[in-house]
């Protein structure tokens, strides 16, 4: 059967962007070239303009090239949770179910299992920061201040610092010495609640102690009392 070719309309030979590489246009047919195409659709933002720098051998950038950066992330954390990366979801519900904060605050996914907390208000950083360490999904949340030179690298040999309760703490041993000896079968104690070291609150000892990715946390601590044997309950905040 015949066909004629005004059956079948022609193949389009170019996409929005010009024709394709194997189909450049040669000089002097007066069609324009594929880069001219690509260039021609580039979508430029007015409000992050970029533009050419002839590179040098090595690039560097002084303080005044990352003011503006800076500005930018000033009022941001760094974090990460020991163990797996959490879930982004179940990660930030749980942060705001845990702070209470005066202004507004970003949650943002970084590399190797880093997230940044950019606050609205250096009041909140601050709150934040001073208020931990922090326990998020069951494990402790890292946190530190953003720097420009934050790389995204885990440092999981280093102490952490964590807050516990020790349960009905004998008032015979509630002094430096005491509290130091008992809370130390956990971690290092670095801290002790202001409550706690006025002696205004006395239901549990509550004391910050650095124990490390690879500590054990014991859910009872054994005591000999003049004879008599005592288990002090820990809780972990």
């Amino acid at each position: 059967m015949d066909t004629s070719t005004t059956d079948f309309p022609p193949l389009p030979t170019s996409s929005v962007l010009g024709p394709s590489p194997g189909g450049f246009s040669k000089a002097g047919n007066g069609g324009p070239s594929y880069a001219a195409n690509v260039s021609a659709f580039s979508f430029k933002p007015a409000t992050f303009p970029v533009t050419f720098y002839s590179p040098p051998q090595k690039l560097s950038f002084k303080a005044d090239d990352l003011h503006e950066g800076k500005n930018i992330w000033t009022s941001a954390l760094i974090g990460y949770s020991l163990g797996p990366r959490p879930y982004y979801e179940r990660l930030l519900k749980a942060m705001q179910r845990l702070w209470t904060l005066k202004g507004s605050m970003t949650l943002l996914s970084l590399a190797d299992g880093f997230f940044l907390l950019k606050f609205s208000t250096e009041e909140d950083l601050e709150m934040v920061l001073s208020s931990g360490p922090w326990f998020l999904l069951g494990k402790p949340f890292i946190l530190q201040r953003w720097s420009p030179k934050f790389k995204p690298k885990r440092d999981e040999s280093a102490p952490i610092p964590i807050w516990i309760k020790i349960v009905d703490f004998p008032l015979a041993l509630w002094t430096p010495t005491g509290i130091s000896k008992i809370s130390s079968f956990v971690g290092i104690p670095i801290s002790l609640d202001s409550l706690n070291a006025n002696r205004t609150r006395l239901t549990f000892a509550r004391v910050c102690v650095l124990i490390s990715k690879d500590s054990v946390l014991p859910d009872e601590i054994p005591i000999d009392i003049d004879g008599e044997d005592l288990l002090l309950k820990v809780l972990y905040d």
